[in-house]
């Protein structure tokens, strides 16, 4: 799909826009906003916000036909000198088809002299909340109530440049390529409690806009791809995970180079998969990993034996008729780390070895 971003100007492309804005407000809100108001935004009434404000606006053309444009200019607080973002809209057709993220480059081009960048977004509109997230915005706390029909809450996010930024001299800096992930959870679907559904947890991650969502068993192991930083995705899940559940859900990622590394590295008993016991012990992002290493590293005997990799320490034992007096077994929950690791065995690790590398 060739998709071109220009400034609207001709009599055609503001009908177009004005067709965009009257069918995406209704797909936007439809669900969000009562149905007596819906139906003030009529046609002529986007015509009238097109004709009125036609500058500053960029629009999307797949061939002739407007599918999206975005509004912006000076941020409306004179107090505070930013650029703002007033309208982003996509017809739904083109959900996940990247027009609104070449939408939103444009006119972060458009803002170029401004250090921030903000916008308002209903509370409820969980969509463009998951989109914006992903473009690098987040919330600052500002918050009002408006009426559209009914008290509705907008939230203000902001996007600040920086030299981290995925935005380099007004230019967006597209990833060189895909990398597949893995994404652990811990301590889920356990007793009844901490409930995830697999099904739904996938369908939210396309909709966040990681590709392929595949997950396997019910106990958190998911892969996705995405040519996002990986620590922009750790942002984002991070985000996400905090306004869907009630629950704290601690996650380990790790991409699929990182996962082949790690196996390239393992020793060769790990590979006898006749022991009784193997474990790989993935570290959490806020674990010591010296301090494990220290402690778990005295477990180790004639019958126990460990590695320590970069993203886990790797346990297996052969003696199922000494296993109740091991080392792991009597030390493990009682250690000071356990609730930093989440625990797979070895033939839940070598699926996800798999998984994670497919193409």
């Amino acid at each position: 799909m060739d998709i071109t971003i220009k400034a609207m100007e001709t009599a055609e492309e503001i009908e177009g826009k004005s067709r965009v804005h009257w069918q995406t407000w209704r797909e936007a809100y439809d669900e969000i906003l009562p149905a007596e108001f819906q139906e003030q935004m009529t046609l002529d009434k986007c015509r009238f916000y097109s004709q009125k404000y036609p500058e500053n606006t960029l629009i999307a053309l797949d061939d002739a036909k407007v599918v999206g444009f975005v509004s912006y200019g000076d941020f409306r607080d004179s107090a505070r000198i930013a650029g703002e973002i007033f309208a982003l809209y996509v017809l739904k057709d083109y959900y996940g088809k990247g027009v609104g993220q070449q939408l939103i480059q444009a006119a972060f081009a458009a803002l170029d002299g401004y250090q921030e960048i903000v916008l308002w977004v209903l509370e409820d509109n969980k969509r463009a909340i998951a989109f914006y997230e992903k473009m690098g915005f987040v919330f600052d706390g500002e918050e009002k109530v408006i009426d559209l029909g009914k008290a509705v809450k907008e939230k203000r996010m902001v996007y600040i440049r920086n030299s981290s930024s995925l935005f380099g001299n007004n230019r967006y800096i597209f990833k060189e390529h895909h990398m597949r992930y893995a994404l652990l959870l811990r301590g889920i679907n356990v007793g009844g409690k901490n409930k995830v559904v697999m099904a739904d947890l996938k369908k939210d991650l396309a909709e966040l806009g990681f590709e392929n969502p595949v997950s396997y068993i019910n106990s958190g192991n998911l892969f996705f791809d995405s040519e996002e930083q990986e620590e922009r995705i750790r942002e984002i899940l991070s985000a996400y995970f905090s306004r869907s559940y009630d629950f704290p859900l601690p996650f380990v990622l790790v991409s699929s180079a990182m996962l082949q590394k790690e196996t390239a590295n393992l020793p060769t008993w790990w590979q006898d998969e006749t022991a009784f016991r193997r474990d790989v012990l993935f570290y959490l992002p806020e674990t010591d990993r010296e301090s494990v290493q220290e402690l778990a590293g005295s477990w180790a005997n004639d019958k126990e034996q460990l590695h320590f990799g970069q993203t886990a320490f790797f346990y297996s034992n052969a003696d199922q008729a000494d296993y109740l007096k091991s080392n792991y077994h009597k030390k493990l929950l009682k250690s000071s780390f356990y609730k930093q690791l989440t625990i797979r065995n070895g033939k839940t690790f070598q699926k996800i070895v798999e998984l994670v590398n497919e193409k």
